[in-house]
């Protein structure tokens, strides 16, 4: 279980679990506000590609495709405790979740895009 603080230059920070009596801080930053977390090679990597590039012609704004397979993707699925692929978050400034979509039916274009201007 993660806990949450805030760092001085107010980014998230996550609390680990205690070890030998100390506690390990770790500074997660996002580049997106929006993130698509799905596996690569899968069933659903086609249409998460699909979906990204219609996104970018409707909106002008690229959203951020991250891979299960690597350590950023495993860290936000056990921190926004996502299980089922593709996923698509929708977070705040201060790394919080404001919104997810899991599975095979990927959002509205138009309910994604409202998020990027909030947070």
């Amino acid at each position: 279980m993660l806990a949450f603080a805030w760092h001085e230059e107010k980014k998230p920070v996550a609390l680990a679990p205690k070890r030998s009596g100390k506690t390990v801080y770790a500074i997660i930053t996002y580049k997106m506000p929006v993130f698509i977390l799905y596996r690569p090679n899968s069933d659903h990597e086609r249409a998460v590609t699909e979906y990204a590039r219609d996104f970018f012609h409707e909106t002008g704004h690229e959203l951020e495709l991250v891979s299960t397979e690597t350590k950023e993707g495993a860290e936000r699925a056990r921190l926004y405790d996502i299980v089922r692929y593709p996923a698509v978050v929708a977070t705040a400034e201060d790394g919080s979740m404001l919104q997810m979509w899991q599975e095979d039916l990927l959002p509205l274009r138009n309910e994604v895009a409202a998020y990027l201007n909030q947070g």
